[in-house]
């Protein structure tokens, strides 16, 4: 199994459970450009404090004909009221990953990198939220949730081991968004624990808050004992 096999069949769970719709994956992808957007020009602010919020993403093996696809959950930018929303965004990653933590940061940067115009983007991976506002000039354009998985997708497929992406939108309402907090939280942990034991050197198990998400997954323990051999070494 892969290091986030269990979180990636749960958010594949909850699609089906909540039968997202499917839009086009192979929309044209929206625009690169200035992504800085001032309240005083935003139509529709997505995941702010307190209203709702969550972001996270996984990378796994490739099934035999991975493709891409994306997948929302509640109205279409252009539908929702004015002003403030909920708002969740999941990707999941599919390729041919040697090492994990180099995975996680590669997709991060694509993640980051991937800039749009009329668009801003902030993610707090720390506390896995995600705030967005949209431009008046972006949503009159045309930008639509097909065009922004298009981009994403396009970001991650410009990474070396990168097969296909999956973009889950979520603008149901809280309830829907809450359903992922459990997911997100796994992954956190899973992550946060893959960090501490990458970026600490003097990581001591026995005292170490992440101690009990290690013991409940092999594919930590292996990467423990094969950095610790390779530190003695």
């Amino acid at each position: 199994m892969g290091l986030l096999d269990q979180p990636v069949a749960e958010v594949e769970s909850f699609l089906k459970n909540k039968e997202a719709a499917e839009i086009d994956a192979g929309a044209v992808a929206w625009p690169g450009g200035f992504d800085m957007v001032l309240k005083e020009d935003t139509a529709l602010e997505l995941g702010a404090p307190g209203d709702g919020s969550l972001f996270m993403v996984h990378w796994t093996k490739a099934r035999a004909n991975q493709n891409h696809a994306a997948y929302l959950l509640g109205p279409e930018l252009k539908d929702l009221p004015a002003g403030q929303n909920p708002f969740a965004l999941a990707a999941t990653v599919y390729g041919n990953f040697n090492d994990d933590y180099d995975a996680y940061r590669m997709l991060m940067d694509a993640l980051y990198e991937t800039k749009l115009d009329g668009v801003s983007v902030r993610l707090v991976p720390t506390r896995g939220g995600i705030w967005c506002r949209i431009s008046r000039r972006a949503l009159e354009g045309g930008f639509s949730f097909d065009r922004w998985a298009a981009a994403l997708i396009e970001n991650f497929s410009a990474r070396d081991s990168v097969i296909a992406a999956r973009i889950l939108f979520v603008t149901s309402g809280y309830k829907d968004i809450a359903g992922l907090f459990p997911i997100a939280k796994q992954t956190g942990s899973i992550i946060g624990a893959m960090k501490k034991m990458v970026e600490d050197m003097d990581c001591d198990c026995a005292s170490c808050e992440y101690e009990q998400v290690c013991k409940g997954l092999d594919e930590l323990k292996i990467m423990r004992r094969r950095m610790a051999k390779e530190r003695n070494a």
